[in-house]
């Protein structure tokens, strides 16, 4: 039997005190991108590279963005803010709690937030962090 899950259940919050205490984002309806870890990889190769081959050295790691989607409900309290975050240019705190109670925590700084309000269609919004740091990754306590 497979443990495969769905993604239904994961919440987003957002701490502006470090850390101390964290508001849940309301009404978030995708997480397309969460943070992801591309490591960069550092040409060394020189006249005397053995055998005419490259060689390479680990450089280092961008903890690369997070980005998500969430049903855009204009002034309601997740509104205000993420608009907020997003003027100040504060680092903050995300977390990250999947279903199954295992988080993602790390630090963020907002990039970008874009409502979006279509004549036949929900109106949504979404917002993105460049990830500064490394996530730390655990069972929720």
């Amino acid at each position: 039997m497979s443990d495969a899950m769905i993604g239904y259940g994961t919440l987003l919050a957002i701490s502006r005190d470090g850390g101390l205490s964290y508001t849940t984002l309301a009404e978030v309806s995708n997480l397309p991108t969460p943070p992801s870890s591309n490591v960069d990889i550092i040409d060394v190769t020189h006249y005397g590279s053995p055998d005419r081959t490259r060689e390479f050295v680990v450089g280092l790691i961008d903890p690369g963005e997070c980005q998500f989607d969430l049903n855009f409900i204009p002034g309601n309290s997740t509104d205000v803010f993420l608009e907020e975050i997003n003027a100040s240019g504060e680092v903050v705190r995300v977390r990250i709690t999947w279903p199954n109670s295992w988080q993602w925590v790390f630090d963020g700084i907002a990039t970008n937030y874009t409502p979006s309000a279509p004549i036949d269609d929900k109106m949504t919004a979404s917002f993105t962090m460049k990830v500064t740091g490394s996530k730390t990754i655990g069972l929720a306590t």
